[in-house]
């Protein structure tokens, strides 16, 4: 062992069996009107394959004249950057168009993948749906 301490162990974290070829992971996106604007309720990957039903949700005509929205990523079990690109641009176009915005992410996978992109501290993040709805409301 070299100066310095003890050794470093580096864990790494088994992959997800993926899914069989031809498949489409699990996804299941829900938007619904509530008394501040709507919500999208987000479940499962949101990768490249899944990504086009959440932009369709995002461009879905229950948002169209929503004042403000949240996105409930709390049952998120992963997520790439083609799900980053989407929240992104999802958030640049409400706030080009003057709506709020809160997104409900808690620790975890949808959270992990914003903190390492460097663009939590720039959305407008809260650990639970409860206060994502009481910071729109």
């Amino acid at each position: 062992m070299g100066e310095g301490g003890p050794p470093v162990r580096i864990l790494r974290r088994k992959r997800a069996t993926p899914p069989p070829a031809g498949t489409v992971p699990p996804l299941e996106v829900a938007v619904s009107g509530t008394s501040y604007g709507a919500i999208v309720a987000i479940a499962g990957d949101i990768d490249i394959a899944t990504v086009a039903q959440v932009r369709e949700a995002f461009a879905s005509e229950a948002l169209e004249h929503a004042g403000a929205v949240v996105v409930d990523l709390t049952e998120v079990a992963f997520m790439d950057s083609t799900g980053l690109s989407a929240l992104l641009t999802f958030e640049s176009d409400l706030s080009a168009r003057r709506r709020r915005l809160a997104i409900a992410c808690p620790e975890g996978a949808a959270r992990l993948v914003l903190d390492v992109a460097g663009v939590a501290d720039r959305l407008p993040l809260h650990p639970s749906r409860a206060e994502a709805e009481a910071a729109v409301s």
